[in-house]
Protein backbone atom coordinates (compact mmCIF):
# COMPACT_ATOMS: atom_id res chain seq x y z
CA UNK A 1 0.00 0.00 0.00
CA UNK A 2 1.67 3.34 -0.98
CA UNK A 3 1.85 5.44 2.57
CA UNK A 4 2.80 8.93 2.94
CA UNK A 5 4.03 10.78 6.14
CA UNK A 6 5.40 13.87 7.54
CA UNK A 7 8.38 13.12 9.78
CA UNK A 8 9.77 15.72 12.46
CA UNK A 9 10.81 13.90 14.93
CA UNK A 10 12.90 10.40 14.12
CA UNK A 11 16.10 9.13 14.39
CA UNK A 12 18.57 8.55 12.08
CA UNK A 13 20.50 4.97 12.07
CA UNK A 14 22.67 3.65 9.45
CA UNK A 15 24.39 0.11 8.51
CA UNK A 16 27.18 -0.87 7.21
CA UNK A 17 26.09 -2.83 3.91
CA UNK A 18 27.19 -1.15 0.39
CA UNK A 19 28.79 1.87 1.83
CA UNK A 20 26.57 2.38 4.16
CA UNK A 21 23.19 3.49 3.98
CA UNK A 22 21.01 5.53 6.54
CA UNK A 23 17.47 4.71 7.31
CA UNK A 24 14.57 6.71 9.64
CA UNK A 25 12.83 5.24 12.80
CA UNK A 26 10.35 7.06 14.44
CA UNK A 27 6.96 6.76 15.99
CA UNK A 28 3.88 7.62 14.67
CA UNK A 29 0.11 7.28 15.11
CA UNK A 30 -1.26 5.25 12.73
CA UNK A 31 -4.96 4.17 12.40
CA UNK A 32 -5.66 5.71 15.61
CA UNK A 33 -2.85 4.10 17.15
CA UNK A 34 1.15 4.72 18.43
CA UNK A 35 3.13 2.41 16.15
CA UNK A 36 6.95 2.42 15.77
CA UNK A 37 7.93 2.40 11.75
CA UNK A 38 11.14 2.00 9.52
CA UNK A 39 11.61 4.08 6.60
CA UNK A 40 14.11 2.50 4.13
CA UNK A 41 14.88 4.99 1.17
CA UNK A 42 15.04 3.93 -2.43
CA UNK A 43 18.02 6.79 -3.03
CA UNK A 44 21.20 7.44 -1.35
CA UNK A 45 20.53 11.15 -1.99
CA UNK A 46 17.54 11.10 0.33
CA UNK A 47 19.80 9.17 2.75
CA UNK A 48 21.91 11.84 3.16
CA UNK A 49 19.07 14.59 3.59
CA UNK A 50 18.22 13.01 7.09
CA UNK A 51 21.06 14.00 8.62
CA UNK A 52 20.18 17.38 8.49
CA UNK A 53 17.34 16.60 10.90
CA UNK A 54 14.56 18.73 8.92
CA UNK A 55 10.71 18.04 9.08
CA UNK A 56 10.37 16.00 5.95
CA UNK A 57 7.51 14.18 3.86
CA UNK A 58 7.69 10.66 2.54
CA UNK A 59 6.27 8.52 0.47
CA UNK A 60 6.64 4.91 -0.11
CA UNK A 61 5.86 1.16 0.15
CA UNK A 62 3.70 0.38 3.88
CA UNK A 63 4.19 -2.82 5.32
CA UNK A 64 2.20 -3.71 8.09
CA UNK A 65 2.25 -7.26 9.62
CA UNK A 66 0.24 -6.79 12.62
CA UNK A 67 0.08 -4.55 15.94
CA UNK A 68 3.30 -6.64 17.50
CA UNK A 69 5.04 -5.41 14.10
CA UNK A 70 6.91 -2.52 13.99
CA UNK A 71 5.79 -1.02 10.54
CA UNK A 72 8.37 -0.79 6.70
CA UNK A 73 8.17 1.73 4.37
CA UNK A 74 10.15 0.43 1.66
CA UNK A 75 10.85 2.06 -2.21
CA UNK A 76 10.28 5.53 -0.01
CA UNK A 77 11.19 8.95 -1.50
CA UNK A 78 11.88 12.22 0.05
CA UNK A 79 8.99 14.64 -1.54
CA UNK A 80 9.50 17.83 0.85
Amino acid sequence: MIFQHKFSEYNVLSNGADGGHYYLSAEIEYKGIKRKIIVLFDNKSDEVQLLKKEEILVTGNLTDEGLNQTLIMTNSLIIK
